[in-house]
């Protein structure tokens, strides 16, 4: 599957046409935003992670290997999900987007 990166795209089963509301407010968000902060988000905490990942394994004695093992884990996430990717019927952008950011900055 080729993903898209529009959240408005109907054949991804992405976020579109999202209102809060509250009392007789009604807020309209369009996906593109959201899409983009979903993706910050994830970067964010692949970051953390990775960071928590390097700092449980002793601090600087093991930091290499505490390295090795976040990107051997991020790397086996991100071939089940283009496996889970390739057998569904319809792609999904939040799962393309949770291995592209969050994997991405966790094995960096």
């Amino acid at each position: 599957h080729d993903v898209p990166l529009d959240l408005g795209d109907d054949n991804v089963g992405g976020i579109d046409n999202v209102r809060l509301t509250y009392d007789e407010y009604v807020i309209h968000l369009p996906g593109a935003p959201l899409g983009l902060a979903f993706g910050i988000a994830m970067s964010t905490l692949g970051c953390v992670a990775a960071v928590l990942c390097s700092e449980v394994w002793e601090g600087e004695r093991r930091r290499c290997f505490a390295r090795l093992v976040a990107n051997l884990a991020s790397t086996l996430v991100v071939l089940a999900l283009q496996h889970i990717q390739y057998a569904s019927e319809s792609p999904s952008f939040l799962l393309m987007k949770f291995g592209s950011s969050f994997c991405g900055a966790f094995s960096a």
